[in-house]
C-alpha cells in the first residue's frame, strides 16, 4: 500500500478494495493500464481522499508516478538519550529536517548531511530507514513529485540546535514524546506517517 499526498489530499494505492469504506471514491485500475496525468489531477481536485485499486501495487505506483518529474530527498527523525525528538518549525508548521539529494551523493549521505546542516548538530548517527514518502507540489507551474527517504537517527552530543535560517527554519525544539500531540496538530500528513513508522502513537 502506498500513500501519495497532494497538499492536504491523499491518494491511496492498494490491491484490496474491501479494506475501504464503500462510500469512498474507488477507481479500479487494470494492471496493464497507465494513469493519465491530467485525469488523475482532476480526480484529486474533486476529493480529499482517492483510493486506486489495482492487482499489482508496485505497477500501480509506477503507473501513477512515472508521468511526474521526480526529486529525491532524505531526512531523519532524530532522538537524544532522553528520548526526545528533534523538530523544526518552517513555513508555519512543525516539521522534521530533510533536504534534496545532491550530485554524487547516496541517499543515506544526503539524509545525514541535511539533518546536520538544518539543525546545527553533529555528528548524527543514522539508523534504519523508516519509510519512503511521496508528495506532489507545483514547481514553476508544473506538478512534481518529491520522494523522501526517512531514517531513524540519534544524537548523543551536547551541542544546542541552531536553525538554518537560510532554509526558512525559524525554530528548533527537542520534543518530549508525551507532548507530541500539540506539535503534530500543526504538521504535514507525511510527518505523521514518519512518526507512525517509527512506532509512535499519534492518532
Amino acid at each position: 500500500m502506498y500513500k501519495l499526498y497532494f497538499s492536504d489530499r491523499v491518494v491511496i494505492l492498494d490491491n484490496d478494495a474491501s479494506k475501504y469504506n464503500p462510500e469512498e471514491v474507488i477507481f479500479t485500475v487494470p494492471g496493464d493500464r497507465s494513469i493519465e496525468k491530467t485525469n488523475l489531477l482532476q480526480k484529486v481536485h474533486n476529493t480529499k481522499r482517492l483510493v486506486l485499486i489495482g492487482p499489482d501495487v508496485e505497477a500501480l505506483y509506477r503507473a501513477v508516478t512515472d508521468p511526474f518529474p521526480s526529486i529525491q530527498a532524505g531526512g531523519g527523525l532524530v532522538t537524544n538519550p532522553k528520548g526526545e525528538i528533534l523538530m523544526i518549525f518552517r513555513h508555519r508548521r512543525w516539521d522534521l529536517p530533510k533536504g534534496k539529494l545532491e550530485n554524487g551523493e547516496c541517499i543515506e549521505e544526503c539524509s545525514v548531511r541535511e539533518v546536520e546542516e538544518e539543525t546545527g548538530i553533529a555528528p548524527v548517527q543514522r539508523g534504519p530507514r523508516l519509510l519512503l514518502t511521496s508528495h506532489f507540489y507545483q514547481l514553476n507551474g508544473e506538478w512534481v513529485m518529491k520522494k523522501t527517504s526517512w531514517y531513524a537517527m540519534a544524537y548523543t552530543g551536547n551541542l544546542a540546535p541552531v536553525p538554518q535560517v537560510e532554509e526558512d527554519i525559524m525554530a528548533i525544539e527537542w520534543v518530549n514524546p508525551g507532548q507530541l500531540d500539540r506539535y503534530l496538530k500543526n504538521t504535514y500528513p507525511t510527518i505523521i506517517d514518519v512518526f507512525e513508522a517509527a512506532g509512535y502513537r499519534v492518532r
